[in-house]
C-alpha cells in the first residue's frame, strides 16, 4: 500500500464511508482557507494530510477499536486543548492528540469541520487565544 486511496480502499466496508468523508473534509478545510489541496501521504501507515499553513492531520481505523475511527493531531500543538475547551461536551478527545469518532450514529459535522479548519490553519492562528475561535453551533455552515 503506497497511497491514501489504497489505504482507504483497504478499510472494511463499514469504515470506508467515514474515512472518505474525513478525507473530503480535510481537503475542503484547506481549500476553503484559500490554500492548495493538502499533501497526502501515509505516515505510520495512516492517511496523513499536510498544508503549508497548518499542522498535519491523520486518521485511521484500528481493529482493536472496531467501532470508531480517529483523527490524530500533532501532540506538540494546542489543538486538542482548544477542541476540549470549545467542544469538550460534544467530542471524545483522547489525550493531547486524538479525536475519536463513532462509526455508527450522527457526528457533530459542523464541529468536526471547525476542528479541521483550525488544524489546517494552525501556524497562522497558534498565538491567538483559543486559536482565535469561538464555538460553532449545530446550524453553522463551514
Amino acid at each position: 500500500m503506497n497511497n491514501v486511496e489504497d489505504k482507504i480502499a483497504a478499510y472494511p466496508d463499514h469504515v470506508r464511508p467515514s474515512a472518505e468523508r474525513l478525507r473530503r473534509w480535510i481537503i475542503e478545510a484547506a481549500q476553503s482557507s484559500g490554500q492548495a489541496a493538502p499533501e497526502q501521504s501515509l505516515k505510520w501507515g495512516e492517511p496523513a494530510f499536510s498544508t503549508r499553513q497548518g499542522s498535519p492531520v491523520r486518521f485511521d481505523w484500528k481493529a482493536k477499536q472496531p467501532d470508531t475511527i480517529s483523527l490524530y493531531f500533532n501532540c506538540q500543538t494546542s489543538l486538542a486543548d482548544t477542541f476540549r475547551e470549545l467542544y469538550g461536551e460534544q467530542l471524545d478527545i483522547q489525550g493531547n492528540r486524538e479525536l475519536r469518532l463513532p462509526l455508527q450514529g450522527e457526528w457533530p459535522d459542523a464541529v468536526i469541520r471547525h476542528c479541521l479548519q483550525m488544524a489546517v490553519n494552525y501556524k497562522s492562528w497558534r498565538k491567538l487565544p483559543l486559536l482565535g475561535q469561538v464555538p460553532v453551533t449545530a446550524t453553522s455552515k463551514l
